[in-house]
C-alpha cells in the first residue's frame, strides 16, 4: 500500500537548529518530508504553493516573527496543527502539559525527538478530527510569555479593534463602532466569537488604561460563554448579552469559593491545602479590586506568619493539629484572617467605592 508522503515546515532563523532538524526529524518521522523557511514570510510563501501538514515555529525571527504567521495560519490555515518552540515557555511544558487547542508549545532547546513526537500527536489530533484554530486565548498567553510589543487589529464580522501589547501586558484597547477602551473594549473583544487577527507593527495607544490582568479577562470571558451555554442546555438562554462580572462581584466570589470550611480541625496536609488557597484567594482579590489593597496587605503577613508556624510544627513532631496547640493557634489565626477577607469581598460587592474596614 503506498502512502502518500506528509510534510512538516520547519521555520526558525538559526541556521543550525533548521539543518539540525531537517537532518534529524525523517529519522523519528515515517512517510514524513521536511520543508524549512528562516522568517514567516518565507514560511507564507511554502504554505501558498504547497500542502503542509504540520507547523513547527520558532518565535522571534526577523522579517516576520512567529506571531504574524501564527497569525496569518489562523486566519487562512485554521486546521494547519502548529508546534511552537519558545525559549519563555514555562518549565511545566517539559513534563508534558496538555496541548492548548491545536497549538502545542515546546521549550527551546528541545531535541529533535521531542519535536517529532509533538508533530505526530498534532497530526493524530487531525485524523481523530480533533480540529480548531489556534486558541486567541492561548496566542495572547504566548504573547505575555514572549514579552510581545505590538497591536492587535481583532476583526469579527462587522465588529472589530485593537489589542495593545507593551511588553507582554495589555495595557489599553479600543473597540471601534460602540466608542470605548480600556478594560470595557478589551472585555468585548476578547469575547468576540470568529475573529481573524492582523499583527500591527505601529506602536500605538500604549498608555495604560487597562487595569485587570489578562488572565483574568480571559477567565471573566470564557465564565460568560459557560454561562451562557449552560443557558441554553437548560432552555434558559436569552437573546441579550450577559453583562461581565464587575470587579467587585468576582472578589467576592472568589473568595466565597477559595476559602475552605473552617468549622472543623482538618488533617495538617489539608491545613497546608488550605493556606494554598487562602493566598491564592489574596492574590486574586489584590488583583480584582484595587480598593482591597490595604485590607489584604495587612492580612499578607498574618497569613504567613500562620502559615510558616503550621509548617514548622507539622514538621517538628509529625502530630496532628489536636496535638500541637502552637499549630492549632495559627490555625484559629487563618481562619479569623480568612472570615475578614470574605468580611471584605462582601462589603466591596455592595459598595464598590467604599473604602475597607
Amino acid at each position: 500500500m503506498t502512502h502518500t508522503p506528509k510534510t512538516v515546515l520547519v521555520v526558525d532563523d538559526d541556521d543550525a537548529v533548521r539543518a539540525l532538524l531537517e537532518a534529524s526529524l525523517p529519522g523519528h518521522l515515517e512517510r514524513f518530508s521536511v520543508a524549512t523557511a528562516r522568517n514567516g514570510a518565507e514560511a507564507i510563501e511554502t504554505l501558498r504553493t504547497r500542502p503542509v501538514d504540520v507547523l513547527v515555529t520558532d518565535v522571534s525571527m526577523p522579517v516576520m516573527d512567529g506571531f504574524e504567521l501564527l497569525a496569518y495560519v489562523r486566519n487562512h490555515h485554521p486546521n494547519l496543527p502548529v508546534v511552537v518552540m519558545s525559549v519563555m515557555a514555562p518549565d511545566d511544558v517539559r513534563h508534558g502539559a496538555p496541548s492548548l487547542g491545536i497549538l502545542r508549545i515546546v521549550r527551546k532547546p528541545t531535541s529533535p525527538s521531542e519535536i517529532a513526537r509533538h508533530v505526530l500527536e498534532a497530526q493524530a489530533d487531525v485524523v481523530k478530527g480533533r480540529m480548531s484554530d489556534v486558541p486567541l486565548d492561548t496566542l495572547l498567553r504566548l504573547m505575555k510569555l514572549e514579552r510581545k510589543s505590538c497591536s492587535l487589529l481583532v476583526r469579527s464580522g462587522d465588529q472589530k479593534g485593537r489589542l495593545h501589547f507593551l511588553s507582554g501586558d495589555l495595557v489599553n484597547a479600543y473597540a471601534f463602532g460602540l466608542d470605548v477602551d480600556g478594560d470595557a473594549a478589551a472585555r468585548h473583544l476578547l469575547a468576540l466569537d470568529t475573529v481573524n487577527i492582523e499583527f500591527e507593527r505601529s506602536l500605538h495607544n500604549h498608555e495604560r488604561n487597562i487595569h485587570t490582568p489578562l488572565e483574568t479577562l480571559l477567565l471573566e470571558v470564557a465564565t460568560q460563554r459557560d454561562e451562557a451555554m449552560r443557558d441554553a442546555r437548560d432552555g434558559n438562554g436569552t437573546t441579550g448579552a450577559t453583562p461581565p462580572p464587575t470587579e467587585a462581584s468576582t472578589a467576592a466570589e472568589t473568595t466565597t469559593e477559595s476559602v475552605p470550611d473552617l468549622g472543623t480541625t482538618p488533617p495538617h496536609r489539608d491545613v497546608l491545602g488550605a493556606l494554598a488557597q487562602l493566598q491564592s484567594s489574596l492574590g486574586g482579590l489584590r488583583e480584582r479590586t484595587a480598593t482591597a489593597t490595604v485590607v489584604l496587605g495587612t492580612a499578607a503577613p498574618t497569613i504567613e506568619r500562620a502559615g510558616a508556624q503550621m509548617r514548622a510544627g507539622v514538621a517538628r513532631s509529625g502530630a496532628s493539629i489536636e496535638d500541637d496547640r502552637r499549630v492549632a493557634e495559627a490555625w484559629r489565626e487563618v481562619a479569623a484572617v480568612a472570615e475578614r477577607l470574605a468580611r471584605a469581598a462582601e462589603a466591596l460587592a455592595a459598595d464598590p467605592d467604599a473604602a475597607p474596614a
